[in-house]
Order: C-alpha cells, then sequence, then structure tokens
C-alpha cells in the first residue's frame, strides 16, 4: 500500500484537479451534432444520415462533425470542393442568396459595409464604370467590393433609399411640378420623370429639390404614350392632388403649339386625368435658343453654317491641321483648335463664333489660298462683310448665351425667368430703338463703305431685322407666362406689399385646381411678414446676395421661435418656388446618362441606368457627406453588409 502511494500520481492530487480530469474524461465522450444554429447560419447543410455527420448540399458529401462541430462545417467550407461547388451553383441560381450567411453584422462588419456603401455612390458620382472595381477591390483585399458587389448596392440599396426619401419628401410638400422629357438612346426611347417641389425641414430651411422618382422605357413619344407613363407614376406614388404644373419641351405633343390649343397633347391629357387645371410651363432656355436662331437667319451670311464648315475641314483630317498651324507659325499668331457647334448644344455657339473671329486672318488666307477649298467657304471669305457679321453675331449673341445661363440654374423658378425674360426683350429693343452698332462693328464699316461692300445704313436696317425678329419671337412664345410675373412679390426684393400676396393667390385661384389657401388666414400672416421684413433687413439680403430661399428660411426660422403662425404662407411659397424657370432638370439627367451609358458599358440595362441617374440627381453631394449621411442608418448598412441586395 505503501509503495502504490509512492508512485500514483493520483495519490497526491488536490481534489479541484481531480474533478477537471473527470470532466475531461466525460467531454470525450460527448461527440458534436449538427444543431439548429448551423443550419440557420450555413444554409446549404443537412444533418447526415448518422447522429454525428453532416451533409452539404452544394458538394453532396457527407462528413463527421462529431470531433470538431462548427469548425468542421467551416474547415468544409473552406475547401477548394466546396467553392468551386458555389461557383457553379450560383452562376446557374436564381437567388445568389440562399448561398451567403445571414448572420447579423457586428460593429467592424458595420464599419467595412459603410465604406463599401460610399464606394459604390463614389463610383456613381464620379462616373467610374462598374467593371473598374475589379482591380480595385483586388488591391485591398479585405475590401470585398469589386464590379458585381458594386452594381448590387447601387441598384438595391443605395438608389431605392433616393428615389423612397424623395418620394417622402414631395409627399410632405403642399404642391410639385412634373417635369418630363424623352430621348433616344440607340433604339430605346426613354422617359424620366422629375419632381419639383419644395422642402422646409426640422429647422425651417427652406430648399427648392428636383428630384427623380421614375425612369421608364416607352414605346414611342405620342402624347398618349408620355401622358400613360408619367400619369401612371404619379398616381402610384400619390401625388396627383399635390401636383400644380407640367414641364416639358414646347411641341405640339406637350403642349399643343404655340397657342397651346388642342386634345391631343399631353397637357390636355393630364388636366383630364387629374380633374383639374394645371400651368404648362415650357422649356424657356429653349426659347431663347430659337430666337437668336430666328435672329441669325435674318442676316446675309449664314453664320451656323460657316462654324460648321469649318469645323468638318479640319475635324478629322490631321495634315489640314498641320498645314493651318504653319500658317499661324507664318504669321506669329497662336494656334487654336476650331471648336465643334451643335444646334441642340445652345452654349456651343458663341465660343465657337469667338474661336472663328480670333483666328479669322489666318483662316481667311489658308482658305484662298487652297487649291482644292470647299466652293462655299471660298465665297464667304471672298465676302469682306463676313467678317463684318461674325462680329456683329460675336457682340450681340453674349445677350441670349448669359439669359440661357441664368435660366437653367437648378433653383430659378418660373418669376424669376419671367425678369430674365423681361430684361433680355428689354436690352434688345433699346439696342435696335438707339440704332446700336458693336465697337468691333463700328472699326469695321468705314472701310467697307470705301470700297462700297456695306454701308451704315444697310448694316442698321439688318441689325434693325435682327433685333426685330428676336424681340417678336420670344414676345410670342411668351405671352401664355405674363402673369406669372405677379408672383414677383414671393421673391422679396422689395418690402412686401399686401395687394401683390393678394393678386397672387388670385391668380392661382384662377389657374389652378385644388389650391386650397385661405384668403383670410393669409391677411394676418402678410400683416406679421410687413411688421418683420423691414426695409433694411431688405437692404442687407440684397447687398449679402441671399437667395430667395434664404430669405424664406429666415421669416420661417423667426416666426417659429416665435410662435407665429405661417401655414398659408408656407404653403403659398412652396407654390411659387415649386415652378421651374426651365426644363434643365431633366436635360441634366439625359447629360448624365450619355456620360455613363457609353459604347463602352453598352451592357449597363434599362434597372441599372435607372438607379445611377437616381442616386446622382437625388444625392447631389460628395462623398464624405454621403458618409456622414449614410453612417447613420444601421439599417442600410446591414443590408450592405448582407446577402440581400444580390435578390
Amino acid at each position: 500500500m505503501l509503495l502504490k502511494s509512492a508512485f500514483d500520481p493520483q495519490v497526491n492530487m488536490s481534489g479541484l484537479e481531480m474533478q477537471v480530469i473527470e470532466a475531461n474524461k466525460t467531454s470525450k465522450k460527448r461527440k458534436c451534432v449538427v444543431n439548429d444554429l448551423i443550419l440557420k447560419d450555413f444554409p446549404f447543410i443537412r444533418r447526415g444520415v448518422k447522429e454525428h455527420s453532416a451533409f452539404c448540399s452544394l458538394c453532396e458529401v457527407t462528413f463527421t462533425v462529431g470531433s470538431g462541430g462548427r469548425t468542421s462545417v467551416v474547415e468544409h467550407v473552406a475547401t477548394k470542393r466546396h467553392k468551386s461547388s458555389l461557383i457553379r451553383e450560383s452562376s446557374n441560381a436564381k437567388n445568389v442568396s440562399a448561398y451567403f450567411k445571414t448572420i447579423v453584422p457586428d460593429q467592424s462588419e458595420i464599419n467595412i459595409a459603410l465604406q463599401e456603401g460610399t464606394f459604390a455612390f463614389h463610383t456613381v458620382r464620379h462616373y467610374h464604370s462598374f467593371k473598374s472595381m475589379d482591380c480595385t477591390s483586388s488591391l485591398v483585399k479585405k475590401f470585398m467590393c469589386s464590379r458585381t458587389k458594386v452594381e448590387a448596392i447601387v441598384k438595391h440599396v443605395i438608389a431605392p433609399w433616393a428615389i423612397a426619401e424623395a418620394v417622402e419628401e414631395s409627399n410632405r410638400a403642399s404642391f410639385v411640378t412634373i417635369l418630363l422629357d424623352a430621348s433616344n438612346h440607340c433604339n430605346t426611347k426613354l422617359l424620366p420623370i422629375i419632381v419639383r417641389y419644395v422642402h422646409v425641414n426640422a429647422e425651417k430651411a427652406v430648399s427648392i429639390c428636383n428630384k427623380i422618382v421614375d425612369f421608364v422605357q416607352i414605346t414611342g413619344e405620342t402624347a398618349e404614350i408620355i401622358y400613360t407613363a408619367s400619369f401612371q407614376t404619379i398616381k402610384h406614388l400619390g401625388l396627383e392632388h399635390k401636383v400644380v404644373a407640367v414641364s416639358a419641351d414646347n411641341t405640339n405633343t406637350n403642349f399643343g403649339g404655340l397657342k397651346k390649343k388642342g386634345s391631343n397633347n399631353v397637357l390636355t391629357k393630364m388636366k383630364e386625368g387629374l380633374g383639374k387645371n394645371i400651368l404648362c410651363l415650357g422649356y424657356n432656355a429653349q426659347m431663347i435658343h430659337n430666337s437668336a436662331h430666328s435672329a441669325i437667319n435674318s442676316i446675309p451670311v449664314d453664320v451656323e453654317g460657316l462654324v460648321v464648315k469649318i469645323f468638318g475641314y479640319f475635324h478629322i483630317f490631321t495634315v489640314r491641321v498641320e498645314h493651318l498651324e504653319e500658317f499661324c507659325e507664318f504669321v506669329g499668331q497662336e494656334h487654336k483648335n476650331i471648336l465643334s457647334y451643335s444646334n441642340v448644344r445652345w452654349l456651343s455657339l458663341l465660343p465657337a463664333i469667338r474661336r472663328i473671329c480670333e483666328n479669322y486672318a489666318v483662316l481667311k488666307s489658308f482658305f484662298l489660298s487652297e487649291e482644292k477649298c470647299p466652293a462655299v467657304l471660298k465665297k464667304w471669305f471672298s465676302d469682306p462683310c463676313t467678317y463684318l457679321w461674325m462680329n456683329f453675331v460675336a457682340s450681340t449673341l453674349p445677350l441670349f448665351h448669359d439669359s440661357i445661363l441664368q435660366a437653367e440654374g437648378e433653383e430659378v423658378t418660373a418669376v424669376e425667368f419671367c425678369m430674365i425674360l423681361n430684361i433680355l426683350i428689354q436690352k434688345l429693343q433699346a439696342r435696335s430703338d438707339d440704332k446700336f452698332i458693336p465697337f468691333s462693328v463700328r472699326k469695321l464699316l468705314p472701310s467697307l463703305e470705301e470700297g462700297g461692300s456695306c454701308t451704315q445704313e444697310e448694316f442698321l436696317t439688318i441689325s434693325r431685322d435682327f433685333y426685330t425678329t428676336a424681340v417678336e419671337y420670344l414676345t410670342a412664345w411668351s405671352s401664355h407666362s405674363e402673369d406669372i410675373r405677379c408672383m414677383e412679390c414671393i421673391l422679396l426684393r422689395t418690402c412686401p406689399q399686401r395687394e401683390n400676396f393678394e393678386e397672387c393667390l388670385q391668380y392661382f385661384s384662377s389657374r389652378v385646381g385644388g389650391v386650397g389657401l385661405s384668403e383670410d388666414h393669409l391677411f394676418d400672416e402678410i400683416s406679421s411678414l410687413k411688421e418683420y421684413v423691414s426695409k433694411q433687413k431688405i437692404t442687407k439680403w440684397n447687398e449679402d446676395g441671399a437667395d430667395v430661399c434664404s430669405r424664406w428660411s429666415d421669416i420661417f426660422s423667426f416666426f417659429s421661435q416665435k410662435m407665429i403662425p405661417y401655414p398659408q404662407l408656407q404653403k403659398l411659397v412652396q407654390l411659387c418656388l415649386c415652378l421651374p424657370g426651365s426644363n434643365a432638370a431633366v436635360e441634366r439627367v439625359f447629360s448624365s446618362m450619355d456620360m455613363m451609358w457609353t459604347s463602352q458599358r453598352s451592357r449597363l440595362d434599362i434597372d441599372t441606368i435607372k438607379a445611377v441617374l437616381a442616386v446622382q440627381s437625388n444625392f447631389a453631394m460628395d462623398c464624405q457627406e454621403f458618409a456622414t449621411k449614410l453612417e447613420s442608418r444601421r439599417g442600410l448598412l446591414s443590408k450592405v453588409h448582407s446577402s440581400e441586395q444580390y435578390n
């Protein structure tokens, strides 16, 4: 007995050590099984025939989990055979998410999801292709956000969020305007639908919003097709009672032409569908461009044809460009490329004409010395009056050019455009009445009169026709929007007057159905407005260059702090400011589409383009601002992390 005690290690062990040994013996005897948690986290795992085995439905193999449990499953998932099976099945399966984990992400995974979501937004914001993300993702191994995932995040997470936010804000607004226009991409005809509304946030800050709510493919461009597609979207979003105007191109299909008459147009059908009167707002920037085009046609020189012909002569011919460069070097003048012009790119004509005027002497020498000079170019450059009329157009066109730039502003309102248009007409009329001759033309006239090519009276007669044609065109096409000037009081450029606001209210009551503004309550609110908006405040706003939204934000914030009611005044502001100065918001969508949907990215489908354009239009912010906005939305980050965006 003494001998056994000396050599038996258990004799000298404590009671705690004996319990640990017994527990280890017991644990070795207990084998692991496939529990419910494993089945939930790994959807492709099934319980095997034997108690301690598991069956993988992807690989169609059975393996034991008795000794490792969950670890055995993880080891199996990491095998090459399972990865190959996953790739094969996912390429054939309609729903890829069935083969991914659905575990709730932890904070580190949420942080990665935030980075991936911001990266997807960055891709769209800066017009990168989805395919270009493959190499970026491979450089940063832990940052698994390549082409497929970026596209999925944009289509199924960010874009729905962008559209849903726009719909929610537009439903909170009192009134909206629908902006429409159709365009082609190859043989596909597309119709973006944009809503314009005035948003007043919790801090009483006022902002004008132009947001995409739909982007549909249509089979044609008839009034019935455009109306049906747009009205279905309006009704689906529940905005039919808020629509007060439609903005579109000045075509017969949309508005029935110059007189705004007829029944087979989008405006008439929209009025019938909504069951009320609404305003029609044409593309005013296009109207200014067309007036300039009509006026230029009254000049004896085909200015637009000259620009197009000269550009086409050099466009793709390297030898001709080199020859022109030699001419420039010989006369000691810097060579500058000839600029292109398109009749649908309204701001491109003035820079192209200025470039030709800068290089006119060189171009004239070049073409007149060419053996095979095009006959029309030779005729133009042989005529001494060509340079005169080119300078006249170059000095007059800035009036139209600057007006178009102002009209195409993102937040320009209909009443502001009326002011822009009125100023343009006044300038044109003043030049005609005062027989204005631009300085560059005045320098050329004496020599032309001596040569008998053109007299001052002949020039004044033609220039008067130019101004008259432009003024008549602008007056005719703007006749239906003259009454909009009664809304000028909303801009707060001068101290508010009660009669001006009452006139504005009467205008809407007679032209738009369902406005629902109370003149009695508005009377009291205007009294508070007149008390707060003094002459000194107007002066300070004007000196600071405050826009109309900033002015009303200041007013609403003050009223809110002092608990002064202003619901009718807010509705009137939303009504006036939701009327756009032009249809430029839709044109920007098409420009973005052309930049993104190129021949190199021809595999993009309609849904992807819709998602990309919705993100670009509705989230007009930089990447850092977007990251801050996304960071507080854990539900969206969880969706970015999960497999839901692949559905």
